[in-house]
């Protein structure tokens, strides 16, 4: 099952006497969909990286004395 930070933000929950907070709920549902973010586009970059040539121009090779 693919889950998006969409996903997460729009997850509600059933309101129960004497449950738990649903706003406390909400903020920790924001942080985690906000980290889940940040982990996807960091795994984006690095499978673009991957994909790049390397390149080496900023290497210089030793010069003769």
């Amino acid at each position: 099952m693919k889950i998006t930070p969409l996903d997460i933000r729009k997850q509600s929950f059933k309101k129960a006497f004497r449950g738990i907070d649903p706003e406390e709920v909400q903020a920790f549902l924001e942080m985690i969909a906000e980290e889940f973010e940040r982990l996807n586009r960091e795994n984006l970059d690095f499978k673009e990286r991957e994909r790049s040539p390397v390149s080496y121009t900023h290497l210089t090779l030793p010069t003769k004395a």
